[in-house]
């Protein structure tokens, strides 16, 4: 075990050897006093135990215990600028039309499926006529297959309905605005 001074500890805490007599005098974790001394002599420390208890200093003065969980302000600040940064990120691209709401691409989806099922359900009606009057099966195949490309379609060129389409072209507008009116 090897011993310091007062002013060694001082020294190494940055801090003068008065606020290290208040260190001691501590009520929560002083630090710790391996001898006491009298008069000018003043207490010795032990080095490895002094170390720790200034480790242990420092960090509750950069951070703070919850929950028994030390907590780093500064780790914790920079993630939360990261966050911000990310959504100011998140806000440009949507202003610039690089991203689409959620709630609108689900509408264009359920627009989608709900013609497509339609025109689906729609075959029996429409074909029917044509496969009475046909002659032989490949004229009735023809007709099935014309009705059911007809109704896919639309799934495969992706044509939205065009009260969707005027309200994607309302919501572009608006953010080509906003995007355009932004200090950036």
């Amino acid at each position: 075990m090897s011993f310091i001074t007062r002013n060694d500890v001082a020294h190494m805490l940055g801090v003068s050897s008065r606020q290290v007599r208040r260190y001691e005098t501590r009520e929560s974790d002083p630090l710790p006093v391996a001898e006491k001394g009298s008069g000018r002599a003043g207490n010795r420390y032990d080095a490895r135990e002094a170390f720790e208890w200034s480790i242990r200093h420092r960090l509750r003065e950069r951070g703070g215990v919850v929950g028994g969980v030390f907590i780093n302000y500064q780790a914790e600040r920079a993630r939360l600028t990261k966050h911000q940064a990310d959504h100011e990120a998140l806000k440009v691209a949507e202003l610039r039309a690089e991203l689409v709401p959620t709630q609108l691409v689900i509408k264009a989806w359920q627009a989608l499926v709900a013609n497509s099922r339609a025109k689906l359900l729609a075959m029996p009606r429409r074909c029917s006529p044509a496969t009475l009057a046909a002659n032989n099966a490949p004229e009735v195949q023809a007709c099935l297959e014309s009705a059911i490309r007809d109704a896919l379609s639309e799934l495969e060129t992706g044509e939205m309905p065009a009260t969707l389409r005027a309200e994607l072209d309302q919501l572009l507008g608006e953010n080509a605005q906003a995007a355009a009116n932004s200090p950036e």
